[in-house]
């Protein structure tokens, strides 16, 4: 398919609806372009689909464009810590350490209360 009906229907489903008029337009550009408007159509309805799939969901996640292919690539808030603290060890190690220390604080906290 030609490049600039897919950037039209991705600027579309982007949106999230898909009025009569952005429709008209995508199928007036498509059949300039001697594009077959059955596929047009197929394709433009697919993407609305799934973009409504995978807004229900993923609602926790969050899209990350990355540089190298330009692809979307969702990635949810626990996979965005775990990134951070196995890039900054230091941190990574301080709240093990952290954890421990709250660990033992509070067991000795309820043995003192158990006695």
């Amino acid at each position: 398919m030609n490049a600039e009906i897919e950037k039209l229907i991705n600027l579309t489903v982007a949106t999230g609806e898909i009025t009569e008029r952005k429709r008209e337009t995508i199928m007036r550009k498509a059949q300039s372009l001697g594009e077959d408007l059955d596929e047009v159509e197929l394709i433009l309805n697919g993407e609305l689909v799934l973009l409504k799939e995978k807004g229900k969901s993923d609602k926790q996640t969050d899209s990350v464009k990355t540089k190298d292919d330009n692809k979307v690539v969702n990635i949810n808030f626990f996979q965005i810590a775990m990134s951070f603290l196995n890039q900054y060890k230091i941190l990574k190690y301080s709240l093990i350490f952290f954890l421990v220390c709250l660990g033992f604080s509070l067991l000795s906290i309820i043995s003192t209360l158990l006695i």
